[in-house]
């Protein structure tokens, strides 16, 4: 589907507006697509977060925004690659299916002078070094499954059949690259992600809340900035809370 095609519907229902809903129509960033059920809901519905981020992750992001240009240069100055939409001429992309408007901003195109044929998306990550290492180690699709999911959604929406992986790690400078082409297909890797993403939509305008993917362990949980409305994470904190008031006392 093209962008512009399809009008996504209003969800003005008032059972909509109970569950916090601040948005007119639903709509789904695609960086979110592989994440928690519970978040995907939070998202669709423009929830603000419920958790405030310490101050260290204002500063992950400030490094990640400045690491992402250092490597847009470095891809620059490798004779093997053409560069674009990147940085400040990235370009939001949007696309509606089944009344859901997904929304995304992918950090560019990369086209290969030589062997692989075609434009491919070009996604730029900056990670600690723990994660970085995790990356180089082993395939996106088993280690990072929500970048998987964002790149699918990237290439579905633009009509392409691969995407370029650039990773730096924000502690040492270091970078690799990869290539992420589905085994299947682009079309049969989004399939699942879009009916998961309807599934959610469905909770929602049932008047619910879809519950939680993990347990509020995780690493997913621990940086998630709707904790503070979530059963599960909720659960992990709360007897942390109560030992801390307990020693006050």
């Amino acid at each position: 589907p093209q962008p512009g095609e399809q009008k996504a519907p209003s969800i003005s229902p008032v059972r909509c507006r109970r569950l916090g809903c601040t948005r007119e129509v639903l709509h789904i960033h695609l960086s979110t697509l592989g994440r928690c059920r519970r978040l995907l809901a939070a998202d669709l519905l423009g929830v603000e977060p419920s958790v405030i981020p310490p101050d260290h992750w204002g500063r992950a992001s400030e490094l990640g925004q400045f690491g992402e240009s250092l490597v847009v240069k470095y891809l620059q100055s490798k004779d093997g690659y053409i560069l674009e939409r990147t940085l400040k001429d990235q370009q939001e992309l949007e696309f509606v299916e089944n009344g859901i408007l997904y929304v995304g901003h992918p950090d560019g195109d990369i086209v290969h002078k030589t062997g692989l044929q075609g434009v491919h998306n070009l996604e730029i990550k900056c990670l600690s070094d723990s994660r970085w290492s995790l990356f180089r180690d082993q395939s996106v699709e088993y280690a990072f499954p929500e970048y998987k999911a964002q790149a699918v959604g990237y290439m579905h929406g633009k009509e392409q059949n691969g995407t370029h992986f650039a990773v730096m790690s924000r502690d040492s400078g270091r970078i690799f690259e990869t290539e992420y082409t589905p085994h299947r297909g682009v079309q049969e890797e989004w399939r699942p992600l879009t009916a998961r993403i309807e599934e959610v939509a469905d909770t929602i305008m049932a008047g619910e809340l879809p519950g939680p993917d993990f347990d509020g362990s995780q690493f997913e949980c621990i940086v998630c900035t709707h904790g503070g409305a979530c059963p599960a994470r909720q659960a992990v904190l709360q007897p942390a809370q109560n030992n801390a008031r307990g020693r006050r006392g």
